[in-house]
């Protein structure tokens, strides 16, 4: 009898069924226990209360060889001593199901909604089962709802495979056939069935069809509408009880909503609608959306997402297109364009939260939405806005901004968007560093000093307008070719030395954007400094110095480079009003020939010049 404990499954050869049921349940037993401490079943289950969670350990041997021997009716015992301690959950209805199937004791008077709700509570089940992330989540989350079986496990690849043998003994043209087909996970060949005749005429497709508008009007006792977003209602304990209600986004609320974290969540919700979009399950994707919304806030997938569900319903208009589609717009780009080095890491341009915020979705959620799109793209015509924004989310950007200066839609709230959007990017100020180095030519009284180099520091604001910068810079020190004359300590002395500092400011316009290039106007005024005497510190003699405002007036020619970086070539007229009283006069002023190179890359600047395709670009 101890060697029973141990090997529950060799029971099935004794008559007596009661002692397997018993053996069943208390298999976690200690092994002292002996069949003489309790005299019948019901002592048993009265000194030692049944743990569900532990039925699921022998089930699936048992019923494997139960059903080797063609024992049904111990496997019909089976079933209802399962339910008569853990309640009809989906997995127990599974196995009776199965049962009558297999025994031929399946009839069309079994077809009822109550049948039909564990049916589609099975397809829940299948439908989270396809995701290895999610099937482990639920699994642990909702274990007591799923009848203490796992998704995916052993039972439910036993009753798959049983289900696939048993569509070679029943006869195809029945209901029973098209109920192995749903066991046996064929959800694809079920619908193809469930569309031609004559299995839609057949009691289980017909109850099917009702039973699917049924529970659309039931489940509107359970939620509300507030501006689209769906919101479950009353609805917390009644869930899993009805069974045709539990659609998976008010299992996904509850699962994914665990978190604080809306990074992690919309991970979770974004392979969730990976899943439905392949099973094409677009009122899910819809419910799902709006719940994501609610806990996220508008983020550019949600928002991408929202486009493509109004076009599924045929529902897409120009009214879809708001003030915030350019802003989403270049989210959605740095997503998808792989030539762009940022799909790792946040470019400056998006901060940390944002960038966050709108870039957590998977790789595979934008390729399945792509295809989504592609596949949308061709049920409009060329000038509908429908099929311009799909194939913007297909992948064709460049047709999209392209398509933006035709005639058909420049007088449109799509075009004048755009012009907004340009309007907006051109205005952005962000900060910059750069130096320029060069050489000056004097002219004028200061030609005496003759020709010298320059170096200079930038540090300001630009947009796509115009620039504004402080720059401070000056000669390197270095001997004159001429001699010329000083006043130093009240005595006019001839000397050859000869260095300039200064300090101002100065504004560049654009002037004209052509690809890459720029041309630009700048003037500037400021103040600088000449030293025409070193000092001599060991004999104590300061140096002569002298100050003069400065102004000048150039032309530059700017190219841009990856992210923002950027080479300026400048030509610059600086004129100066250093007098020396005293002795030579070196008012003038000089032309200035400096490379400019950008030191820190721009921000805003390049990254929305490059989405709204302006000018320069």
């Amino acid at each position: 009898m101890m060697d029973l404990l141990v090997k529950p499954t060799h029971l099935l050869a004794n008559a007596n069924f009661k002692v397997f049921i018993v053996l069943l349940f208390y298999v976690n037993l200690p092994f002292s226990l002996s069949f003489s401490q309790t005299s019948t079943e019901n002592d048993i289950l009265r000194e030692t209360p049944v743990r569900c969670e532990d039925i699921p350990l022998n089930v699936v041997s048992i019923s494997k060889r139960l059903l080797e021997e063609s024992n049904y009716g111990s496997l019909s015992e089976l079933t209802d001593y399962w339910e008569a301690y853990c309640g009809l959950s989906e997995p127990v209805f599974r196995l009776r199901i199965l049962t009558a199937l297999a025994n031929s004791s399946f009839h069309e008077s079994l077809i009822d909604d109550t049948l039909l709700d564990y049916v589609r509570a099975y397809e829940d089940r299948q439908s989270i089962a396809q995701s290895t992330k999610l099937s482990a989540i639920y699994s642990q989350v909702y274990l007591e709802q799923l009848g203490f079986m796992g998704l995916g496990g052993d039972f439910d690849k036993f009753t798959e495979a049983w289900a696939r043998n048993l569509l070679s003994t029943l006869d195809p043209k029945s209901s029973p056939y098209l109920l192995a087909l749903i066991y046996a996970n064929q959800p694809d060949l079920f619908s193809q069935y469930m569309a031609k005749s004559p299995y839609r005429e057949f009691p289980l497709a017909e109850a099917y069809k009702a039973h699917q508008g049924h529970v659309e009007r039931k489940l509107n006792k359970y939620q509300i509408h507030v501006l689209k977003i769906w919101v479950p209602f009353f609805a917390q304990e009644e869930l899993f009880n009805l069974r045709k209600e539990i659609s998976l986004p008010e299992w996904d609320e509850q699962m994914v909503l665990r978190t604080s974290d809306c990074t992690v969540r919309s991970r979770d919700f974004s392979e969730l609608i990976v899943t439905y979009r392949k099973q094409k399950n677009f009122q899910k994707i819809e419910k799902l959306s709006a719940i994501w919304k609610g806990s996220c806030g508008l983020i550019e997938p949600i928002y991408r997402l929202g486009h493509l569900i109004a076009m599924e319903k045929g529902a897409f208009t120009e009214i879809d297109i708001d003030r915030d589609f350019f802003d989403y717009l270049e989210y959605f780009e740095l997503r998808i364009n792989p030539l762009m080095e940022h799909r790792s890491k946040r470019p400056n341009f998006f901060p940390d939260e944002a960038f966050e915020r709108n870039n957590a979705v998977s790789h595979e959620f934008d390729q399945e939405l792509i295809q989504w799109a592609r596949e949308l793209k061709r049920r409009f015509p060329e000038e509908s806005y429908a099929h311009l924004i799909a194939s913007l989310y297909s992948g064709e950007i460049d047709y999209f901004f392209h398509s933006l200066q035709s005639t058909q839609t420049k007088d449109s709230s799509l075009h004048s968007g755009y012009q907004d959007a340009v309007k907006k990017t051109e205005e952005i100020f962000d900060s910059f560093f750069a130096f320029s180095f060069g050489s000056w030519v004097p002219f004028g009284n200061l030609a005496v000093v003759g020709g010298r180099p320059v170096l200079n520091f930038h540090f300001g604001i630009t947009n796509d307008l115009s620039s504004i910068d402080v720059v401070i810079g000056g000669t390197f020190i270095n001997s004159v070719k001429n001699n010329y004359e000083t006043v130093h300590l009240d005595e006019l002395q001839t000397t050859d030395h000869f260095s300039y500092f200064s300090m101002g400011i100065e504004y560049c316009w654009n002037l004209l954007h052509t690809n890459n290039t720029q041309i630009h106007l700048l003037s500037g005024l400021g103040i600088a400094q000449i030293t025409t005497v070193k000092m001599d510190r060991e004999n104590e003699l300061p140096a002569r110095l002298s100050f003069s405002p400065v102004g000048n007036y150039g032309i530059g020619l700017k190219t841009f480079g990856e992210g923002g970086s950027f080479v300026a070539l400048q030509v610059i007229s600086n004129h100066t009003f250093f007098r020396n009283y005293g002795g030579t006069d070196l008012s003038g002023g000089f032309i200035q020939a400096r490379l400019l190179l950008n030191l820190a890359k721009s921000r805003h600047r390049w990254d929305r010049r490059t989405t709204l395709r302006l000018p320069g670009v």
